[in-house]
């Protein structure tokens, strides 16, 4: 809102469009547009009631509203959001068969999608994939001990492709 009133006084003073763009590190587009904005408000001041002179000089102070809405999205196609859809779906059926330690990150989707000479960012595929799966972000908290202090035991089932064939083996596991 200042900037866009430090753009206006200088407009006033009568600098130059460049000359402000220049300055306010803005482009000539949104100079011009603040500066049409002001001059058709003027334009109306002069035929205005006192009711509406008002509202024109609420219009004025107001600060700047950006139409991000109606953006179409450039980047996340729908070719992409197909490869990506695919990769989940292949991760879904890795879990239901145990190798759940197999699955793809979301970083290892996106160099995927490079590899498949996509350009896209990582942002782009976290959420993504946070809106399909709808899951909530889970929270961990590191704990560190000293030598000796403590003493952890973890058992569990592995799923290993021995031959060809699927076996689950059992690990144990002393930290």
């Amino acid at each position: 809102m200042s900037e866009k009133f430090e753009i206006l006084k200088r407009y006033i003073k009568g600098e130059a469009i460049r000359s402000i763009a220049r300055n306010c590190k803005r482009s000539r587009n949104t100079i011009r547009k603040y500066t049409r904005e002001y001059d058709e408000a003027l334009e109306k001041l002069k035929s205005a009631t006192e009711k509406d002179k008002n509202e024109l000089i609420k219009q004025l102070v107001e600060p700047p509203k950006y139409k991000s809405i109606k953006r179409k999205r450039r980047k996340l196609t729908e070719e992409i959001q197909n490869e990506i859809i695919k990769c989940l779906k292949e991760n879904e059926i890795k879990r239901r068969d145990g190798r759940r330690k197999l699955q793809m990150k979301n970083i290892d989707i996106l160099e995927y999608l490079e590899e498949k000479n996509f350009d896209i960012g990582y942002t782009t595929v976290c959420n993504f994939t946070r809106k399909y799966e709808k899951k909530r972000k889970e929270a961990y908290i590191k704990q560190e001990y000293n030598p000796g202090e403590t003493l952890e035991f973890d058992y569990g089932e592995v799923p290993l492709k021995i031959a060809g064939k699927w076996r689950k083996l059992d690990l144990a596991l002393f930290t």
